[in-house]
């Protein structure tokens, strides 16, 4: 009798292509994405497997003009089947990092990038670089995508998510959004043939129904690289070949849809469930400090330049809206966010912080420009100033020299003349002191010690400052604190600079840092991320591992941070006993820790990945508001108001200081209301977003609703706190339709 044939197990298979323009054709030439194009098609066609191309969007931009022959390639395996486009994002940055308006810039722009030069959109959420925040499956979702995979490659930082032992999940959002999902588990590789043995014996895939082996690559033809198909197709060629298996490729969108999702259990992970992984903190948060900057003015340039168009002609600039010229700052934005401009600072970071800086000139421009056209058309009174305000609320506005404009209307302006600040009551806050830390010679010392100062040391909107010489430490470095009232907000700006004149010991836990310790603990911490306000528990350490010598080739060390946390631009705390909370807005300062006493916010850090490359100067901005119960949405506008820059012009306007307004002479008998307001939302939620659209924006999407309209408006509105919430829409323009709409 013969014996029974061997039943194949079913073992599904793929993998996603991870390269970049940004940083990698920046050092290694012209022919790293044509090569990398050319290397995953061997690679796809050599081992007969399908897979994923996870490139940034400006990198297909750049080989629609500089290789398009490779280009057209791309094209023709993802028309195939054989490639799927995955991630997609114009820039790849570490999401968790930046603000939620650029992380659903990051998408829009990126997909139709992806649409415009593969002829698809992409419906698959995979990046290499850790993306994670809990209402991430939402934006995905209102982007087109209808799956995901939480696998995320450590590199040089090592990103946790929770591990499964399951071969699909729901991946679920804090508003309930689901989306399928390839999870973190056994099964994950990474670029090395040898990871392939181990998982074939491995428990979980003999116990799962469906496994599925998901693995990254980074595929460049390059002697000098690592990663290439000549180096990983024999492994993977007998593994095709492996009696023991039903060897099943697939493109992550079409293995989602085969997977048996009946028994797929929901996640819904918190930010204490997962860990970054990245040197957060390093050279004094400079690339994502740039990054929330440059986000923030371009809001104001988008708002300002919709408001100055509301009022007619002449436009600021020749069309009703600068639609490229805004589209192009946040293009070089976008791409500077992207992850290596940060994780690989001292190599590439140079780069990005000069496109940070142009999109900071370009957005600063239309600004001004906006605000011109309107001091143009107001009449002098007295010595009068005109002040917009770019946000979509009513608020006081504090200008330079700390006078006061009051209830200055929502996206929009008023001409007044300056008032002195009403802010002269004493503010009430919790027993608070702070020291400042620095891991010098392998032993944590405080440098400074101090308590907040009373109302009466910086009355009004006086400033006080000292200089502080490290407590009989022998320690190279000058620090200046400096405690100012604002005249505006009820809280208290701490200002700190640091001159660094040695290098201080390398990792996060030699992080020269500020110590904030309370007399009560803290029983709830609230922290901010993209779209969202949730508690932080930070009990968990996370592990961080850094080179000894060069990045590449030299042993690596591993050091345990203790309870980190991430804010992108406040904490809130409340404490035992009392009723009393505490704002702690920041500039840029993402990087926090919890401690027995309290609080600890990583102010400058050296990153062993940057190698001899180090940030001797600190500067950074908090800014602290005792309250009773401030809703999310306020604190939201709290930290908008704080960190927003004062527009305003005497009247008149200045001549000359910018380039004239175009579309139409300036008619001096005509005279503008005095204030101006052209949208105010009413009800617990933020608006996030006011601005123009181009008919570009609608190219290869049917159903878009700006089809047929001359730049219609977007307005985009969030709730911050999980809850359904009505809000009322009060805008001075005239509608003559109206639609919700997804991101697009």
């Amino acid at each position: 009798m013969e014996p029974a044939p061997t039943v194949r197990r079913p073992l599904y298979y793929t993998f996603a292509n991870h390269m970049h323009w940004v940083d990698m054709q920046w050092l290694w030439g012209y022919e790293v994405m044509p090569g990398s194009a050319r290397d995953t098609l061997r690679f796809c066609d050599e081992a007969q497997v399908r897979g994923n191309l996870n490139f940034d969007g400006i990198g297909y931009e750049r080989l629609a003009s500089e290789c398009p022959e490779a280009l057209a390639k791309l094209r023709e395996a993802v028309a195939a089947g054989k490639l799927e486009p995955v991630g997609g994002s114009w820039g790849q940055p570490y999401g968790l990092f930046q603000g939620g308006e650029s992380n659903v810039r990051q998408f829009t722009v990126g997909v139709r990038a992806v649409l415009r030069h593969l002829g698809v959109r992409p419906r698959a959420f995979w990046e290499e670089e850790f993306w994670f925040f809990p209402q991430l499956p939402q934006l995905l979702q209102q982007c087109g995508y209808t799956g995901a995979s939480l696998f995320f490659q450590w590199t040089w930082h090592t990103p946790e998510v929770p591990q499964e032992e399951h071969s699909v999940i729901f991946w679920q959002g804090l508003d309930g959004t689901k989306l399928p999902t390839l999870p973190r588990n056994g099964l994950n590789l990474h670029q090395w043939p040898e990871d392939f043995d181990p998982m074939l014996e491995s428990p979980l895939l003999q116990s799962l129904e469906q496994p599925v082996l998901a693995q990254w690559v980074e595929l460049m033809p390059s002697p000098d690289w690592m990663c290439r198909s000549e180096v990983l197709l024999p492994r993977l060629k007998e593994l095709a070949t492996d009696s023991r298996f039903d060897f099943r490729p697939r493109t992550l969108s079409a293995l989602l849809s085969e997977l048996n999702t009946d028994d797929a259990p929901t996640r819904a992970y918190s930010m204490d469930d997962v860990w970054h992984g990245m040197s957060l903190g390093k050279n004094a948060d400079r690339i994502p400090r740039a990054s929330l900057h440059g986000e923030r003015l371009l809001l104001e340039a988008e708002s300002m330049a919709t408001v100055s168009a509301l009022l007619g002609r002449p436009y600021p600039s020749w069309d009703v809206y600068p639609i490229w010229e805004i589209d192009e700052a946040w293009r070089e934005l976008l791409a500077a966010q992207h992850h290596d401009n940060h994780e690989c600072e001292g190599l590439c970071g140079f780069i990005g912080l000069d496109s940070f800086d142009k999109a900071r000139r370009m957005s600063q421009r239309v600004s001004q420009r906006s605000l011109l056209r309107v001091a143009s058309e107001l009449r002098p009174v007295n010595g009068s100033v005109v002040v917009a305000n770019a946000l979509p609320w009513r608020r006081d506005v504090a200008l330079a020299d700390g006078t006061v404009v009051t209830d200055v209307p929502a996206c929009g302006f008023r001409q007044s003349e300056p008032q002195q600040s009403k802010n002269a009551d004493a503010i009430e806050f919790p027993q608070l002191n702070y020291c400042l830390n620095l891991q010098w010679k392998s032993s944590r010392e405080t440098l400074l010690n101090g308590e907040l100062p009373s109302a009466a040391s910086v009355g009004g909107v006086d400033a006080s400052s000292m200089q502080a010489q490290p407590c009989g430490h022998d320690v190279p470095i000058k620090i200046e604190t400096e405690w100012r009232r604002h005249p505006v907000l009820l809280g208290y700006e701490l200002r700190i600079t640091a001159d660094h004149q040695e290098r201080w010991d390398p990792g996060m836990n030699a992080a020269f840092a500020l110590d904030l310790n309370f007399a009560d603990a803290i029983t709830e911490l609230i922290h901010d991320h993209p779209f969202a306000q949730t508690e932080i528990k930070a009990q968990k350490n996370g592990l961080r591992k850094y080179p000894s010598g060069d990045w590449m080739t030299s042993e690596q060390w591993f050091e345990e941070v203790e309870r980190p946390f991430t804010a992108t631009r406040f904490i809130d705390a409340e404490f035992e006993g009392k009723g009393q909370r505490l704002l702690i807005m920041h500039d840029g300062s993402q990087s926090w820790q919890r401690t027995d006493s309290g609080l600890r916010v990583l102010l400058n850090v050296i990153d062993p990945w940057d190698e001899t490359y180090w940030n001797p100067r600190t500067e950074v901005r908090l800014f602290l508001i005792p309250h009773k119960n401030l809703p999310a949405w306020r604190r939201h506008q709290l930290a908008e108001e704080w960190l927003s820059q004062t527009l305003s012009l005497p009247i008149p306007a200045p001549t000359g200081i910018l380039a004239c307004v175009g579309g139409g002479d300036v008619d001096l008998e005509a005279q503008l209301p005095t204030q101006f307001g052209a949208l105010q939302i009413d009800g617990p939620v933020v608006c996030t977003a006011f601005h123009r659209l181009g008919t570009r924006d609608g190219e290869g999407f049917a159903n878009w609703a700006g089809h047929g309209m001359k730049a219609p408006h977007l307005i985009r509105v969030v709730e911050l706190e999980g809850q359904s919430a009505a809000a009322k829409l009060n805008c001075v323009m005239p509608m003559a339709s109206a639609w919700r709409c997804n991101m697009f």
